[in-house]
This record gives C-alpha cells, sequence and structure tokens, in this order.
C-alpha cells in the first residue's frame, strides 16, 4: 500500500484532475484494508484522504461514494448514530431523478445500504431504508458496477438478511435472503452472507440447516472462514446445543482451531 499510495500521488501531481481516481481509490483502499486489521483511526485518516482528493476533481458521484468507507469506519468505531446519518444525508443530497443513469442510481443506492448496519446496530428497524433501496435496485436492468462496489437487488437483499440478523429477527431475515440466489453475490462476499444466514437459522432453532450453511460458507475460502470470530461463535453455540457433536461440526470446529 505504501508503494501504491506513493505512486498515485506522483502521478496526480503530475498530470492533476485526470489523476484523482486512482489516487482517492488507492487511499480508500488503504481504509478498508486498515478496517480488517483493527487500525481504525488509521483507517479513518486514509478514508479522509480519500475524500479530500476527490473533492478537488470532478466526479460527483467518485466523491459521494468514498462517503461510504467513512461511514464503515464510523461503524467500526461505534459511532452508530454518527455512521448512518452520514450515509443517509450524503445520499438525500445526491438523490437521482427519475431519468438519472444507472451509475447514479448505484451510489446512492449503496450509501442507504451503508446505513443499514449502523441503523440494526443501534437496535432499530431499517424497513424504511430497504424500501428506498428496493425502489432504486428494481430500476436497474440486474447489477451495476461502479467504483469498485456493486448495487442491486441481491445487494440490497444481503444487507436486508444482515440487519435483520442483527435485530434477532430471524424471520425476516430468511426472507430476506432467499432474495439472493447463489452466484449473485461473488467469493466472500456471498460467505459472509452464509454466516448471516446460518446465525438466523440457529436463532430460529434450525440447528442442522445452520451447520449446512456453515459448510458452505467455508466452501467459499477455508483460509478466510479460519479467521471468522462469527462463523466460531456459531460452532460453538451448536456444539453447546448438541448432546455429542456430529462429524460436520467437529470438522467445523477443527476448521476454525476450536
Amino acid at each position: 500500500m505504501p508503494g501504491l499510495i506513493t505512486e498515485a500521488r506522483l502521478t496526480h501531481e503530475a498530470v492533476g484532475p485526470e489523476a484523482t481516481y486512482p489516487l482517492a481509490m488507492a487511499y480508500d483502499l488503504a481504509a478498508s484494508l486498515m478496517i480488517h486489521f483493527g487500525r481504525d483511526d488509521l483507517a479513518a485518516i486514509s478514508a479522509e484522504r480519500a475524500i479530500n482528493v476527490a473533492r478537488a476533481g470532478n466526479d460527483e458521484l467518485l466523491w459521494a461514494t468514498l462517503h461510504a468507507t467513512y461511514a464503515w469506519v464510523l461503524l467500526h468505531q461505534a459511532r452508530l448514530h454518527e455512521a448512518e446519518q452520514l450515509a443517509i444525508g450524503m445520499a438525500s443530497r445526491i438523490e437521482p431523478s427519475f431519468s438519472a443513469p444507472a451509475e447514479h442510481v448505484a451510489v446512492w443506492g449503496n450509501l442507504l445500504l451503508c446505513a443499514f448496519a449502523p441503523t440494526a446496530a443501534a437496535g432499530r428497524d431499517v424497513a424504511d431504508y430497504a424500501a428506498m433501496a428496493t425502489a432504486g435496485a428494481e430500476r436497474l436492468r440486474g447489477t451495476v458496477e461502479i467504483y469498485n462496489s456493486t448495487f442491486g437487488p441481491a445487494r440490497v437483499a444481503e444487507q436486508e438478511t444482515h440487519a435483520y440478523t442483527v435485530l434477532q429477527a430471524s424471520g425476516k431475515a430468511l426472507a430476506a435472503s432467499r432474495r439472493v440466489r447463489p452466484g449473485d453475490l461473488a467469493g466472500i462476499a456471498y460467505g459472509r452472507h452464509l454466516l448471516d444466514v446460518a446465525q438466523a437459522h440457529l436463532d430460529a432453532r434450525h440447528r442442522k440447516t445452520a451447520t449446512e450453511r456453515l459448510l458452505q460458507a467455508r466452501s467459499q475460502s477455508a483460509v478466510w472462514f479460519r479467521h471468522q470470530a462469527v462463523a466460531r461463535d456459531l460452532v460453538e453455540c451448536i456444539r453447546q446445543e448438541e448432546a455429542r457433536s456430529s462429524p460436520e461440526v467437529r470438522s467445523l470446529a477443527t476448521s476454525l482451531g476450536i
């Protein structure tokens, strides 16, 4: 990352506004990586720099998109109200007209999705945000890719599943999860979704199905799966509920180093 950022900065200094995108996205990538490393302080600095670089450019949608990463940082800092308000405030600022291009709708929709997690973590329903995001997704023909992110019906359902899992509303979470088909989400994104589905099934006392979803999640990437605290907690809960651990649960426990 240091080398990438350095090269992007040199390019930006030499070329000017036309090189805004690579520098802003380099900072954005650094912010995302720092969140995964648990360095929320460095993530905040990187996210702020990405936003400031984009502000000086001529792409308002890029500038708006980068606020989603900053909202994610705020979520990890447990600044739930600020995270929600930042995402919703920026979404309101760029709310698209009915005839707006698909890319504009996608950026707006992704900002709405960023409000789901902090709202649910604060214990409040996400139904209003979900309705707006669903309406936006229905205007698109499938999934739209922009700025290293995607928006479409499956992404709305994925975030709705997560939110209702956090709220322990297993019925709503499982209903939303049925709108996500295999192939709608790629790799790790689908794996993370399956962890939410497993949690919802366990909350609904569908222990066998929860185990099956955990096995599916592991199949996306055994290395990624090994480091998932959510998966570890789920397997521990299943083991406690079983009189004798099944071979599948023992296999999951071994994968997680339990």
